[in-house]
């Protein structure tokens, strides 16, 4: 597939709870940056096809780091810090379809636009 034309509006949910370690987040951190960085989905609006990407930290309660407006600079580890000893997967659910929601309601023209919830995780469910 080509980068360039993919056009999805796309929500990643970063388990920050115990169960996530120190490497386990930092290679969380990486994959969502390497989405977005040198290579990755276009978020350049401008395009002809491009991505909005929010992302949430989720431990106790929804930290939104960035609402469907990540860039390729943008980066994630430092933003993070750890929580409980476990997430509610419900709350960060309608944190996420919250984002998703809004988003649309800011930019109607997207509706067609596929909306993707990615959870980021290294617990056992």
């Amino acid at each position: 597939w080509n980068s360039s034309e993919i056009w999805v509006d796309m929500v990643i949910i970063l388990d920050t709870s115990e169960a996530m370690g120190d490497d386990s987040l930092a290679a969380a951190s990486s994959l969502v940056e390497s989405l977005v960085g040198n290579g990755g989905l276009s978020t350049d609006l401008s395009a002809p096809f491009s991505t909005r990407v929010g992302v949430i930290a989720m431990a106790k309660d929804a930290k939104v780091l960035y609402d469907l407006n990540m860039k390729k600079n943008d980066r994630v580890k430092a933003q993070l810090t750890k929580g409980l000893g476990s997430i509610d997967i419900s709350k960060a659910f309608d944190a996420a379809n919250g984002m998703l929601t809004r988003g649309l309601q800011s930019r109607p023209e997207r509706a067609n636009h596929r909306q993707i919830i990615y959870y980021a995780t290294d617990s056992d469910s």
